[in-house]
């Protein structure tokens, strides 16, 4: 099953979050709406309450004026219209005394947690549901007192209760939710489509990435995707995919270029080996002849299993399998006896070798690397010095490394090329046409080597004047 875009991930992102937000706005509207609407009623109660309190009302029942219901009472002292209010006055013991018209029916039910408080002189708030009402009905039991002169405290005479219908705070609470019932999906609605386009116009300059980026093949590499110049993230991810272009570009040219190079390494001696058994089966032979063309094609053989050793070694080195073994050894013995083998390299051009060690220097390293690696470039410089040369040999520590300078004065390398001196199968053109050529490996495998001693290799040169390489490895 294919997967769903992005587009449609944060559509559906975005309507779940605003889903959840508009589910929870409309709750707490909903909630504050309700807690307001009954703190405004038992507002009411409660000033109505407070009013008949202080009215000819709170004397007792048998005060009052028989010929006036309470409803003509509260219209006649206080103007007070009792439409949608149920109130009674009752006495200490839940006897009721006056009660509005609306209650001679079905009277108001007493409350006996309230009765309680109200004898003592505190007002409560509870909810009743009357046998002739739809709605539950709001009522305040409000304490009514008289300061006794005896005690010279108040003392509660009469209590009275006033209630009110919930119906119109219960219609309006009804309202309000059909409202949010149409109007959240309806909001939905509109953000998911707004939601929609936000992400089609967002992403949109990555549908263009994407398209520019499926044109570059191996066959142009030199296409770059067109950078809009914003300083954001689509910006950011142009700029990054060019520059993963760009390293494609240059590996994928390396690899051109190490394939001719090898092909070209491994042809020589498999043209010589293919001319020399073209040669030995032409005609018979005597057993000599034969036997110089087998060492001829052993030392073409041996030629391309340094090669492709040298190469495996390296890819190896590429995908990670280093097979460095690190030990302590002394850098001072090394060099003593590599003084030794470029003695013995340096006698057929009489090039005088010189070795100059500062301190003693001790190393956490490949021994048999390190050999390798100095043998290497010592070995070059007595191969391309001149006769009666001179080639010197300089080590010291600092800061934690060691430098190994090897200087000759034989015919230098061109400015241009050391930057690719270490490439693999790179020579420059001199070398590579010269009978002196090797496989191009080398320096590659030196490289190699001081980087996993946490190290580098420098090179100065000039052409006719000689080449210094600086080992750098870490102590």
């Amino acid at each position: 099953m294919r997967s769903r875009s992005i587009r449609v991930k944060l559509t559906i992102l975005n309507f779940i979050i605003m889903g959840l937000f508009l589910s929870a706005f409309s709750y707490l509207l909903y909630f504050t709406l309700s807690n307001t609407l009954r703190q405004e009623l038992d507002q009411k109660l409660r000033s109505i309450a407070e009013a008949i309190t202080t009215s000819p009302l709170r004397l007792p029942v048998s005060s009052l004026h028989k010929s006036r219901n309470i409803d003509e009472m509260l219209d006649y002292v206080m103007g007070m219209r009792t439409y949608g209010k149920f109130i009674q006055i009752i006495d200490r013991s839940g006897t009721v005394g006056e009660r509005t018209k609306n209650l001679e029916t079905h009277k108001m039910p007493v409350n006996k947690e309230a009765l309680l408080k109200a004898s003592k002189g505190i007002a409560t708030y509870n909810t009743i549901q009357f046998v002739s009402e739809k709605y539950p009905v709001r009522v305040i039991t409000y304490p009514i007192t008289k300061f006794n002169s005896l005690t010279r405290k108040n003392i509660v005479t009469n209590i009275v209760q006033v209630g009110s219908s919930l119906e119109n705070i219960e219609d309006t609470l009804e309202r309000f939710l059909l409202i949010l019932l149409l109007l959240v999906p309806f909001a939905l609605l509109i953000i998911s489509f707004s939601g929609w386009f936000m992400a089609s116009w967002a992403l949109k300059p990555v549908a263009s990435i994407t398209k520019s980026a499926r044109k570059i093949t191996a066959e142009n590499l030199k296409e770059r995707i067109k950078d809009t110049g914003a300083d954001d993230e689509i910006g950011r991810l142009t700029e990054t995919i060019n520059d993963m272009i760009s390293r494609l570009e240059v590996s994928f040219n390396q690899l051109v270029q190490f394939s001719a190079d090898v092909s070209h390494e491994l042809r020589t001696p498999l043209t010589i080996l293919k001319g020399g058994i073209d040669v030995a089966l032409r005609q018979r032979r005597s057993p000599e002849e034969y036997e110089e063309i087998l060492l001829s094609n052993i030392e073409e053989v041996n030629r391309m299993q340094r090669i492709v050793e040298d190469l495996l070694m390296l890819a190896r080195a590429d995908m990670g399998e280093s097979c460095i073994k690190k030990e302590r050894c002394d850098l001072n013995n090394i060099l003593s006896d590599l003084k030794q083998q470029a003695d013995i390299l340096a006698l057929e051009k009489n090039i005088s070798v010189a070795l100059d060690v500062k301190s003693v220097i001790i190393l956490m390293a490949d021994e048999l690397r390190i050999r390798q690696l100095f043998l290497n470039i010592v070995s070059n410089a007595v191969k391309y010095s001149n006769q009666d040369g001179n080639v010197q040999i300089v080590a010291y520590d600092e800061d934690g490394f060691a430098y190994v300078s090897i200087k000759d004065d034989g015919i230098g390398i061109d400015t241009e090329d050391i930057p690719h001196l270490f490439n693999r199968f790179f020579r420059v053109d001199k070398v590579r046409t010269g009978d002196e050529g090797g496989s191009g490996l080398g320096l590659s495998i030196c490289k190699w080597i001081a980087k996993e001693h946490g190290g580098d290799i420098l090179v100065k040169s000039e052409l006719g004047a000689g080449s210094t390489f600086t080992v750098k490895l870490a102590c």
